[in-house]
């Protein structure tokens, strides 16, 4: 959701046999991923990283490693807006530098070496390689914040209609919290939905409006059935004697 913190741990690995000089790391971002910090950090073996840049969309670095040397790096950033589509998506690339061969990853047409993907791609290795990783997280719109409307008193009803929001982003749900008796709840996802069975005394009800893995937003409305006056009968007294200004001597 935004405002949510994400973090992304990629390894980089000389397989060797030779050590490599100058090779270039990317790791790539959309720009709703904003105020992004890069850490790298020495695994094992021997390596160098230098000349670290980030940009509204890219962090670039140089890397120096001996055979079979690993280096990590640590990305952390904040979803700012929610991604379009509802998915964040985020690639590491490693390129050699123009002096060296990858076996896995050379397009022998770059003299010198500007694209990761079409190194990648390129015969003999043909279409995608190890150097290139990619991950794409689904991020949840914060709910609409729930509202279950006014609190209600009612006379001698058995049911009422409540009258809750309807949420924009995210689905609502109706429970019953307390009461005196055990309410039924028509249609728990409709915010207006009828509620029966009521008897006297106070219900409360909670509208909870829940999308992905954002926290829900939740509030309660209380229903209050009054008894019925009944059958009691109310004697006024056989003779009443009013002033002459209209109140009682």
């Amino acid at each position: 959701m935004s405002g949510a913190t994400v973090t992304y741990t990629t390894a980089v690995r000389n397989n060797g046999p030779n050590n490599v000089v100058g090779a270039t790391y990317e790791f790539n971002f959309p720009a709703n991923l904003t105020n992004v910090t890069v850490t790298p950090a020495l695994t094992s073996g021997i390596a160098v990283v230098t000349g670290g840049t980030t940009t509204a969309t890219q962090y670039s670095a140089t890397l120096s490693m001996n055979n079979a040397a690993v280096v990590t790096f640590t990305i952390t950033g904040t979803i700012s807006s929610f991604p379009t589509g509802g998915t964040l998506s985020v690639s590491s690339a490693v390129m050699r530098p123009q002096d060296v061969t990858d076996p896995d990853a050379t397009n022998p047409d770059a003299a010198v070496p500007t694209d990761p993907q079409s190194e990648c791609d390129a015969l003999p290795s043909g279409v995608g390689c190890n150097n290139i990783k990619t991950d794409a997280t689904t991020v949840s719109q914060t709910p609409t914040t729930s509202v279950a409307g006014p609190a209600q008193t009612l006379c001698a009803a058995t049911s009422t209609t409540l009258a809750a929001n309807t949420p924009a982003v995210g689905t609502g749900a109706w429970s019953q919290v307390s009461g005196p008796g055990t309410a039924v709840i028509s249609n728990i996802s409709s915010p207006t939905s009828t509620v029966t069975g009521l008897v006297t005394g106070t219900y409360v009800f909670r509208w909870t409006i829940s999308n992905g893995s954002c926290t829900p937003s939740t509030s309660d409305v209380s229903i209050t059935v009054q008894a019925a006056l009944g059958a009691n009968t109310i004697t006024a007294p056989a003779t009443t004697t009013f002033c002459g200004s209209g109140d009682p001597a």
